[in-house]
């Protein structure tokens, strides 16, 4: 351990600990220093390296290494990718996005001699736009903050240029994509923490019913079919990324997930995906998630993303069931403050309606998993929506 930083006035830090100097900070370091000192990994250090750990929507933590050459490599491809440089200041949010991007993009940063700055203060999202922050990573829900922050306005005029916004894990509604949008340059990113960069992107400069992703060149995407080959234009298959020598590989100590997702050297994320025929891929939800309506086995993910604009609702999950008299019925469950207006909801229930009943639940705050992105917990939901 090289440092330990505690928030409190200096002179105040309990003696004895001799684990490493401790650092006292009683205000955000960045108010009064533009960089730190950081020195580089020593060419020497290929065999060392730290275990990074990845939770997917099963909150199931899983472990890959990450050897030191390795990590120099990744930090030099993320960099060129990011067009980082020593004036950068990258906002980190929190610890939960560290079982994702919080473990690889630090590094890269601080490889320019860049900063980054780690908050976790509840008024995170004023704090970072005085901060006079360049880029930032978003999980939906603090999009969703930033996008309700007064200080958005107070301060709109002193970002030059404007800083990049990206949002992972999820899809933001169209409201919030707007509200954004006027203030930052706003994207939608697909990666996963196994490959060393994010692999989809979409520009997010009007609202739209869910994203159609551009490739970044960096990693070969593909959907496959059942016969483990390509799809054609505008058919349904498996979402697979190439893997290079930067990406994981393999799991530690866990074989069989390791079998599930890493074969004939392609990453597999367990995700249904669509292709266009200029390229563009739409990712259309957890291949576990797809919903059997009227015996159709549809993806929830576009259905989802319209209904959460039409609703204008925070979180929207559609589940298929049966209701107490054993009939098929359609559940649209809706995370929000109130009950949408009536004409929204018999607009979607007539949209619905060739598949029998639906019915409409209001749900204060979905369940999320334990892990570090707090995804939303499908299985949980489903167990409240339909209770044996």
């Amino acid at each position: 351990m090289r440092a330990i930083v505690v928030s409190t006035a200096e002179g105040a830090v309990p003696k004895g600990a001799d684990l490493a100097p401790i650092y006292a900070m009683n205000k955000p370091f960045y108010e009064t220093s533009s960089a730190l000192d950081v020195p580089a990994l020593a060419e020497s250090a290929g065999e060392y390296g730290h275990i990074l750990y990845t939770s997917g929507t099963t909150g199931k933590y899983k472990k890959v290494f990450k050897p030191g050459r390795t990590q120099r490599e990744s930090d030099r491809e993320r960099r060129a990718h990011q067009a980082f440089d020593s004036s950068t200041k990258y906002h980190m949010l929190g610890f939960g996005l560290w079982t994702a991007i919080g473990f690889k993009m630090p590094p890269a940063v601080w490889s320019c001699g860049a900063t980054v700055i780690f908050e976790q203060r509840p008024d995170w999202a004023e704090k970072m736009i005085a901060s006079g922050f360049t880029n930032t990573t978003l999980l939906p829900d603090q999009a969703m903050t930033l996008s309700q922050s007064d200080a958005l306005q107070e301060v709109a005029e002193q970002f030059t240029p404007l800083p990049a916004v990206s949002v992972g894990g999820g899809f933001t509604s169209a409201k919030v994509t707007k509200t954004l949008a006027r203030f930052f340059r706003v994207r939608s990113i697909y990666g996963c923490t196994e490959l060393n960069i994010g692999v989809l992107f979409e520009e997010l400069e009007t609202p739209a019913a869910g994203p159609w992703f551009t490739s970044h060149g960096t990693r070969q995407v593909e959907v496959e079919n059942e016969l483990h080959e390509r799809c054609a234009a505008n058919e349904v298959g498996n979402l697979r990324i190439k893997l290079t020598e930067l990406d994981a590989q393999s799991y530690l100590g866990d074989p069989e997930t390791t079998h599930a997702v890493f074969r004939g050297g392609y990453f597999y994320p367990g995700d249904l995906a669509i292709r266009r025929e200029d390229g563009r891929i739409r990712v259309l939800g957890r291949a576990a998630d797809v919903v059997n309506l009227g015996g159709q086995k549809i993806a929830v993910a576009p259905i989802e993303a319209n209904l959460q604009n039409i609703l204008q609702v925070d979180y929207i999950c559609l589940f298929a069931g049966v209701n107490a008299a054993g009939e098929p019925e359609a559940v649209v469950a809706m995370e929000a403050p109130e009950m949408p207006s009536q004409d929204r909801l018999d607009h979607v229930g007539q949209e619905f309606s060739q598949w029998g009943e639906v019915r409409f639940a209001l749900v204060d705050r979905f369940p999320r998993t334990q892990s570090g992105t707090s995804k939303i917990d499908r299985k949980r939901l489903r167990m409240l929506l339909f209770p044996e």
